[in-house]
């Protein structure tokens, strides 16, 4: 409904979802398929923000090391607002050695003004796209991995916080964000005494 919003994909529109965007968007000027080019499609997204557009790029985390010099150069020294939908995350199985998705977050940390989002399930996925899209003002992330959701964090409710902590004894704790936040709280309740903390915008890390 926002005619503002544009969806960008660097030919992988039936691997990041973006066929059903296609299928739905009536009007043209807001789908944009670039091709096997990473690098353009940071570019063009952050031209698309100069003329005042909402650009989100949904791209494979192992795809978007490709544009990390557009990252900087295109859309962080220019102040644009982008808004990145990292998909396949973290390990990929099946997809093969070149897609694992392991660099995204350390590369981003070194990206000015970039933000990033991780969440865990997908109410927060949809609660946290809202945010990337329209609280945020530069390069916005927002990761997220291969497959469905996990049945422990299925009924996990987002707070809008930048970091929730689930107490279950507190003699010591548990950092994590994104998928591996199943996996936290089940050796949190195999320990019975350790804290989950649980990371939601995970860059910059917030002070508190």
């Amino acid at each position: 409904n926002d005619q503002r919003i544009c969806a960008i994909t660097a030919a992988m529109e039936s691997g990041t979802g973006l066929n059903y965007y296609k299928k739905n968007i009536k009007v043209s000027g807001r789908y944009h398929d670039v091709g096997i080019a990473e690098e353009f499609g940071v570019t063009f997204a952050s031209a698309l923000a100069a003329g005042g557009s909402i650009p989100v790029f949904a791209v494979y985390s192992t795809l978007l090391q490709r544009a990390y010099d557009q990252l900087i150069h295109d859309a962080s020294i220019e102040k644009r607002h982008i808004v990145l939908g990292i998909d396949r995350a973290g390990i990929v199985g099946d997809d093969g050695e070149t897609h694992q998705g392991v660099f995204d977050a350390a590369f981003l940390l070194t990206v000015p003004g970039a933000v990033l989002y991780a969440p865990s399930n997908f109410s927060e996925l949809k609660s946290m796209l809202n945010s990337c899209i329209y609280d945020e003002t530069g390069i916005a992330a927002l990761r997220y991995p291969r497959g469905g959701e996990d049945e422990i964090c299925a009924g996990y409710t987002p707070t809008g916080k930048n970091f929730d902590i689930i107490n279950n004894g507190g003699k010591k704790i548990v950092v994590t964000y994104g998928r591996t936040f199943s996996a936290a709280l089940k050796a949190a309740g195999i320990t019975g005494d350790a804290d989950v903390m649980k990371l939601n915008r995970v860059l910059p890390i917030d002070k508190a």
